[in-house]
């Protein structure tokens, strides 16, 4: 995942990540004091969930901006270079306002007297000073694993909003789905009005106790939005989505089963906003801030010969998201996918899920030290009933796949980790520009886009 901040400033900032994850708050508080309390400039809705915050955010973000809000956006991982993460109207923030964000939470994390801040609080922090130096009216934060110890619990929401639940990050959350969705929950705020998602009963009575011992009014999105038909294909889909305030038409640019009920999240997150602040958003800034939203990485198809799709899917839960989304676009159709994991994935689980679609595969190791190696992907992958043929290099392993696909009349599908998906993505975006790409390189990214 390449950076374009300035070497030392990167390097050092990127060097927090072997700090790990620490569940504690007193850091990122102690931060934000430090630098005059930039959570206190913008209005919030905090996002938590297990599957789907990113799109949701994305959604809502984009709604908000045709409302005519100055909107900030900050979400995580990225996937080609960290402005990514922070977005101000929809664009990566200037490197300049966050090189001198960032430069102010070091100066302000040496001053702490605690212990160095994570990669993740800092990068909070930083997103939070950005937003204050935008001048960002309304920011939508997605956390970024649990709830209760995230270092976005400090902003201050005007809404809460928790996307489906289900299995992941087991070290730090647990096993249990309830015990997951109470950290989840540790994002609700007394007098502050909340939505979840559709959830299965456990994690739904988690959620409604949460609510009421936290004093959070709760509401569902099905009180408010339900899908009521829809038509889709690889290039996005039509959905006529029933409101409590009306009905709306909508081309989503973007595909997949699961964007229809992340969409229709956040038309529910949008309408009850518009509750607080006299009718804004609007039905019309909702239907043109849906039509407009753009999530890569998420069932995102780029090129046509073949069609490779792009989907970060990296746990069960979003395995079987992925799976309705290429039974209803491919049916029956098998497919060539190039994986890969991180070393804390249910690599087993996520192919039993998988199995049934793939054709062919090859696994390679994700460019992260949590990268599982691409051996023991296709080894544990063999177990799930998927036969894979591990590759040393990204190209070697999307060539094999692009020509079994093109034999087979089929696509191609990259999965398991989002630090594939950008790997794969800067290839894209390089195309053949680089003196360095190879000839094999060149050739498979002709005409992608």
């Amino acid at each position: 995942m390449p950076d374009d901040l300035s070497a030392p400033l990167l390097d050092s900032f990127l060097h927090r990540r072997s700090l790990g994850v620490i569940p504690s708050l007193d850091v990122i508080r102690r931060l934000l004091k430090l630098t005059g309390g930039p959570e206190r400039s913008f209005a919030a809705v905090h996002v938590a969930g297990t599957n789907g915050k990113g799109s949701v955010c994305a959604m809502l973000a984009s709604i908000l901006q045709q409302a005519g809000y100055r909107v900030g956006l900050y979400t995580s991982p990225h996937l080609r270079n960290f402005r990514e993460r922070i977005r101000v109207d929809g664009e990566p923030v200037q490197e300049s306002l966050l090189r001198a964000c960032l430069q102010k939470v070091e100066q302000a994390d040496r001053a702490t007297g605690l212990r160095p801040a994570t990669f993740f609080e800092a990068a909070t922090a930083a997103a939070f000073l950005c937003f204050r130096q935008a001048g960002v009216d309304m920011a939508v934060i997605e956390t970024g694993m649990g709830g209760r110890w995230d270092a976005t619990v400090l902003c201050r929401p005007i809404l809460t909003v928790i996307t489906p639940i289900g299995i992941d990050h087991t070290e730090f959350l647990g096993t249990e789905p309830a015990a997951i969705a109470s950290e989840k929950c540790g994002i609700l705020k007394a007098g502050i009005a909340a939505l979840t998602a559709e959830q299965d009963e456990e994690v739904m009575a988690v959620i409604r106790q949460e609510a009421r011992r936290r004093k959070s009014p709760l509401r569902r999105v099905s009180d408010l939005v339900r899908v009521e038909r829809f038509s889709s294909g690889l290039q996005g889909q039509e959905l006529v989505l029933e409101t409590t305030h009306g009905r709306l038409e909508i081309r989503l640019p973007l595909a997949g089963t699961f964007q229809r009920e992340n969409s229709a999240l956040a038309c529910a997150a949008a309408l009850m906003l518009a509750e607080q602040h006299a009718g804004r958003p609007g039905l019309e800034h909702i239907r043109t801030g849906l039509e407009g939203v753009e999530w890569p990485g998420r069932f995102h198809v780029v090129g046509t010969s073949p069609p490779v799709i792009l989907d970060g899917a990296h746990n069960v839960h979003a395995a079987r998201s992925l799976a309705a989304s290429l039974r209803e676009v491919l049916g029956t159709t098998r497919i060539a996918v190039v994986a890969g994991f991180l070393k804390d994935k249910d690599v087993e689980g996520i192919g039993a899920v998988l199995a049934p679609h793939v054709g062919s595969c090859w696994t390679v190791r994700p460019d992260s030290e949590r990268g599982m190696d691409a051996a023991e992907a296709a080894r544990r992958l063999n177990t799930a009933g998927i036969r894979a043929d591990p590759r040393v290099r990204m190209a070697e392993a999307v060539e094999a796949a692009r020509r079994w696909a093109v034999a087979h009349g089929s696509v191609v599908l990259v999965t398991g980790s989002l630090y594939l998906v950008g790997a794969v993505l800067e290839m894209v975006a390089a195309q053949s520009c680089s003196p360095s790409a190879g000839a094999g390189e060149a050739r498979i990214w002709q005409g992608y886009s």
